[in-house]
């Protein structure tokens, strides 16, 4: 990596990657620089003490912080707030075809390398949320979660509770593969059947013995078509 603060570089229109309802993520060689849209109120931006935290997770399946930059809020009260304005990342490479198509050991390693993420997170005391498939990377080796924007501390969180998020992750990212529509409660409901919740001790071999078809396409179809 050059030595160089990413998140303070100018990005142009020809470098755009993405586009979300807060921001815009661009291109720089093999960083991703994304500039919030709205510095004013600081709606959907990564808090600087969060961001810290996680840049320090250095997983597979997990979006690689290099650095950012702030600016400050000044509210009518005349309380100042130091609010995150971009951050960069290490770009991760997409593979051109869906996760539902390729072996189901593609989906259970990815199951693995999340499992440690969420305990990770667990033992900092972070949640994870906003677990959309937008979300998320499917790259050549495994799933990558990125965007963790909505993430908060919650020293209440009991182990299971990311665990539980993974599957969503998981869950939304299947259904919208397979075409399966956010108002479509019933498919969905049965989509999250499949996935075990009970004791994160006992998820990945649980998760080993319920996901069976090649793929899990041929999962979702048969579990659809059971139920119908």
């Amino acid at each position: 990596m050059e030595n160089i603060k990413y998140s303070e570089r100018k990005t142009s229109i020809t470098h755009m990657i993405g586009e979300g309802h807060y921001g815009i993520a661009y291109k720089y060689g093999d960083v991703v620089i994304k500039k919030y849209f709205d510095n004013r109120t600081a709606n959907g931006h990564i808090k600087a003490d969060m961001f810290d935290s996680l840049k320090e997770v250095k997983e597979k399946a997990f979006i690689d912080l290099i650095d950012c930059s702030c600016s400050t809020i000044q509210h009518f009260d005349g309380y100042e707030q130091k609010v995150i304005s971009a951050y960069s990342s290490k770009y991760i490479n997409k593979t051109k075809r869906k996760s539902i198509d390729m072996p189901m050991d593609y989906t259970l390693n990815s199951l693995y390398e999340l499992y440690k993420v969420a305990n990770i997170l667990n033992d900092m005391g972070i949640k994870m949320n906003d677990e959309s498939y937008d979300n998320l990377i499917v790259s050549k080796d495994n799933i990558v979660i990125i965007d963790p924007d909505y993430y908060a501390f919650d020293k209440r969180l009991v182990a299971v509770n990311n665990i539980i998020s993974i599957n969503e992750y998981i869950i939304d990212l299947w259904c919208h593969e397979y075409g399966i529509k956010e108002e479509d409660d019933v498919s969905r409901f049965l989509i999250s059947k499949i996935f075990y919740d009970k004791c994160s001790d006992d998820y990945l071999i649980n998760m080993e013995n319920r996901l069976k078809e090649k793929n899990p396409r041929e999962l979702i179809r048969k579990t659809l078509k059971r139920n119908r």
